[in-house]
Protein backbone atom coordinates (compact mmCIF):
# COMPACT_ATOMS: atom_id res chain seq x y z
CA UNK A 1 0.00 0.00 0.00
CA UNK A 2 1.33 3.54 -0.82
CA UNK A 3 -0.17 6.19 1.22
CA UNK A 4 -0.05 10.00 0.13
CA UNK A 5 -0.87 11.75 3.19
CA UNK A 6 -1.32 15.92 2.50
CA UNK A 7 -2.15 18.84 5.07
CA UNK A 8 -4.96 21.39 4.11
CA UNK A 9 -4.44 24.88 2.68
CA UNK A 10 -3.41 27.70 4.80
CA UNK A 11 -6.16 29.36 6.55
CA UNK A 12 -7.34 32.61 7.72
CA UNK A 13 -6.91 31.29 11.69
CA UNK A 14 -3.09 29.96 10.53
CA UNK A 15 -2.39 33.27 9.43
CA UNK A 16 -3.27 35.18 12.60
CA UNK A 17 -2.17 32.49 15.15
CA UNK A 18 -5.35 30.73 16.09
CA UNK A 19 -5.96 27.49 17.46
CA UNK A 20 -8.67 25.92 15.06
CA UNK A 21 -9.10 21.95 16.62
CA UNK A 22 -12.47 20.82 15.66
CA UNK A 23 -13.26 24.05 14.12
CA UNK A 24 -14.14 24.42 10.21
CA UNK A 25 -11.73 26.87 9.48
CA UNK A 26 -11.60 29.17 6.13
CA UNK A 27 -8.77 29.05 3.72
CA UNK A 28 -7.31 32.29 2.79
CA UNK A 29 -6.68 33.32 -0.91
CA UNK A 30 -3.40 32.20 -0.69
CA UNK A 31 -4.36 28.53 0.84
CA UNK A 32 -7.13 28.02 -1.96
CA UNK A 33 -4.24 28.74 -4.55
CA UNK A 34 -2.18 26.31 -2.36
CA UNK A 35 -4.93 23.89 -2.87
CA UNK A 36 -5.41 24.36 -6.77
CA UNK A 37 -1.59 23.77 -7.07
CA UNK A 38 -1.68 20.77 -4.86
CA UNK A 39 -4.29 19.57 -7.02
CA UNK A 40 -2.13 20.42 -10.05
CA UNK A 41 0.67 18.25 -8.29
CA UNK A 42 -1.32 15.17 -8.08
CA UNK A 43 -3.27 15.67 -11.17
CA UNK A 44 -1.39 11.94 -12.41
CA UNK A 45 -1.39 10.01 -9.66
CA UNK A 46 -4.10 7.13 -9.73
CA UNK A 47 -5.72 6.65 -6.41
CA UNK A 48 -7.84 4.14 -5.51
CA UNK A 49 -9.72 6.14 -2.85
CA UNK A 50 -9.52 9.44 -1.03
CA UNK A 51 -9.77 10.01 2.55
CA UNK A 52 -10.46 13.76 3.86
CA UNK A 53 -11.05 14.99 7.63
CA UNK A 54 -14.68 16.94 7.72
CA UNK A 55 -13.86 19.57 8.90
CA UNK A 56 -14.39 22.25 6.04
CA UNK A 57 -10.60 23.28 5.54
CA UNK A 58 -9.44 20.15 4.61
CA UNK A 59 -12.72 19.24 3.06
CA UNK A 60 -12.46 22.20 0.27
CA UNK A 61 -8.73 21.36 -0.06
CA UNK A 62 -9.88 17.75 -0.86
CA UNK A 63 -12.30 18.91 -3.17
CA UNK A 64 -9.57 20.76 -5.47
CA UNK A 65 -7.82 17.73 -5.52
CA UNK A 66 -10.39 14.99 -6.19
CA UNK A 67 -11.84 17.36 -9.40
CA UNK A 68 -9.19 14.93 -11.08
CA UNK A 69 -9.69 11.81 -9.82
CA UNK A 70 -12.65 9.17 -10.46
CA UNK A 71 -11.63 7.65 -6.84
CA UNK A 72 -14.38 7.20 -4.60
CA UNK A 73 -13.71 10.64 -1.54
CA UNK A 74 -14.59 9.38 2.05
CA UNK A 75 -15.51 12.33 4.43
CA UNK A 76 -14.40 11.07 8.61
CA UNK A 77 -14.38 13.04 11.70
CA UNK A 78 -10.81 10.06 12.44
CA UNK A 79 -8.77 12.62 10.73
CA UNK A 80 -9.74 15.21 11.94
CA UNK A 81 -7.14 17.96 13.96
CA UNK A 82 -6.83 17.47 17.69
CA UNK A 83 -9.55 19.44 19.36
CA UNK A 84 -8.31 21.60 22.15
CA UNK A 85 -11.94 22.08 23.78
CA UNK A 86 -12.22 25.36 25.68
CA UNK A 87 -8.98 26.47 23.56
CA UNK A 88 -10.63 26.04 20.08
CA UNK A 89 -11.19 29.24 18.25
CA UNK A 90 -8.82 31.35 20.50
CA UNK A 91 -5.16 32.07 20.23
CA UNK A 92 -2.69 29.27 19.82
CA UNK A 93 -0.31 30.99 22.58
CA UNK A 94 -3.28 30.74 25.28
CA UNK A 95 -3.21 27.14 25.05
CA UNK A 96 0.25 26.57 24.91
CA UNK A 97 0.46 28.84 28.30
CA UNK A 98 -1.98 26.11 30.02
CA UNK A 99 0.11 23.50 28.52
CA UNK A 100 2.76 24.86 30.70
CA UNK A 101 1.06 26.17 33.75
CA UNK A 102 -0.75 22.71 33.98
CA UNK A 103 2.11 20.53 35.83
CA UNK A 104 1.70 17.56 33.77
CA UNK A 105 3.65 16.07 30.51
CA UNK A 106 3.00 18.09 27.43
CA UNK A 107 1.47 14.61 25.53
CA UNK A 108 -1.03 13.97 28.69
CA UNK A 109 -2.24 17.74 28.75
CA UNK A 110 -6.26 17.49 27.92
CA UNK A 111 -7.91 20.96 27.93
CA UNK A 112 -11.00 20.71 29.23
CA UNK A 113 -13.47 19.57 26.32
CA UNK A 114 -10.79 18.73 24.28
CA UNK A 115 -8.18 15.96 23.92
CA UNK A 116 -4.70 15.05 24.50
CA UNK A 117 -1.52 14.21 22.01
CA UNK A 118 -2.21 10.49 22.76
CA UNK A 119 -5.58 10.84 21.94
CA UNK A 120 -4.22 12.12 18.56
CA UNK A 121 -1.92 9.27 18.46
CA UNK A 122 -4.59 6.79 18.82
CA UNK A 123 -6.92 8.48 15.89
CA UNK A 124 -3.96 8.15 13.46
CA UNK A 125 -3.42 4.39 14.80
CA UNK A 126 -7.14 3.54 14.54
CA UNK A 127 -6.79 4.78 10.58
CA UNK A 128 -3.82 3.54 9.68
CA UNK A 129 -4.94 0.10 10.52
CA UNK A 130 -7.80 0.39 9.10
CA UNK A 131 -6.28 0.99 5.89
CA UNK A 132 -3.84 -2.37 6.30
CA UNK A 133 -6.99 -3.89 6.62
CA UNK A 134 -8.99 -2.65 3.84
CA UNK A 135 -5.73 -2.17 1.13
CA UNK A 136 -2.44 -4.26 0.19
CA UNK A 137 -1.57 -3.25 -2.83
CA UNK A 138 -3.70 0.07 -3.64
CA UNK A 139 -2.63 3.78 -3.25
CA UNK A 140 -4.60 6.11 -0.99
CA UNK A 141 -4.68 9.43 -0.72
CA UNK A 142 -5.36 11.09 2.63
CA UNK A 143 -6.19 14.92 3.73
CA UNK A 144 -5.76 16.05 7.12
CA UNK A 145 -3.71 18.82 9.43
CA UNK A 146 -0.94 19.10 10.65
CA UNK A 147 -0.86 17.44 14.37
CA UNK A 148 -2.60 14.42 13.13
CA UNK A 149 -0.11 13.91 10.04
CA UNK A 150 2.65 14.00 12.68
CA UNK A 151 1.40 11.20 14.71
CA UNK A 152 0.48 9.00 12.30
CA UNK A 153 3.86 9.91 10.24
CA UNK A 154 5.48 9.21 13.93
CA UNK A 155 4.11 5.78 14.10
CA UNK A 156 5.62 4.70 10.77
CA UNK A 157 8.92 6.22 11.62
CA UNK A 158 8.59 4.75 14.95
CA UNK A 159 9.24 7.79 17.05
CA UNK A 160 7.44 8.57 20.43
CA UNK A 161 4.50 11.08 20.59
CA UNK A 162 6.59 13.70 22.14
CA UNK A 163 9.55 13.04 19.22
CA UNK A 164 6.30 13.39 16.45
CA UNK A 165 5.36 16.83 17.87
CA UNK A 166 8.23 18.37 16.27
CA UNK A 167 7.77 16.65 12.62
CA UNK A 168 7.40 19.46 10.18
CA UNK A 169 4.02 19.74 8.01
CA UNK A 170 3.67 22.83 6.34
CA UNK A 171 0.49 23.38 4.62
CA UNK A 172 -0.40 21.29 1.73
CA UNK A 173 2.60 19.13 2.18
CA UNK A 174 3.02 15.98 0.48
CA UNK A 175 4.30 12.81 2.34
CA UNK A 176 4.06 9.44 0.96
CA UNK A 177 4.16 6.31 3.09
CA UNK A 178 4.96 2.93 1.30
CA UNK A 179 3.97 -0.29 3.05
CA UNK A 180 5.35 -3.27 1.34
CA UNK A 181 4.15 -7.36 2.05
CA UNK A 182 4.86 -6.66 5.62
CA UNK A 183 3.69 -4.58 8.30
CA UNK A 184 6.67 -2.18 8.62
CA UNK A 185 6.26 1.40 6.64
CA UNK A 186 8.72 3.54 5.16
CA UNK A 187 8.30 7.02 4.29
CA UNK A 188 9.50 7.65 0.90
CA UNK A 189 8.56 11.76 0.81
CA UNK A 190 7.87 14.14 3.71
CA UNK A 191 6.85 17.75 4.41
CA UNK A 192 7.63 18.55 0.67
CA UNK A 193 5.92 21.36 -0.95
CA UNK A 194 8.00 21.98 -4.14
CA UNK A 195 4.27 22.56 -5.70
CA UNK A 196 4.16 26.19 -4.10
CA UNK A 197 6.97 27.72 -6.07
CA UNK A 198 4.75 29.97 -7.85
CA UNK A 199 2.67 31.04 -4.59
CA UNK A 200 4.76 33.91 -4.29
CA UNK A 201 2.61 35.83 -6.66
CA UNK A 202 -0.06 35.89 -4.63
CA UNK A 203 1.97 37.75 -1.98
Amino acid sequence: MTLYLVRHGQTEENFNGIFQGHQPGTLTALGVEQAKLLALRLKNEKFDAIYSSDLKRAAETCQQIARFHPAPVHYTSLLRERCAGIFDARPRKERLDAEKQSGVPKIDFTPEGGESYRDVRDRSAQFLERLQTLYTRETILAISHAAWSRQLLGIVMNKTIEESLTITQDNTCVNIVEYSDSSIGSVHLLNCTKHLVTENRLG
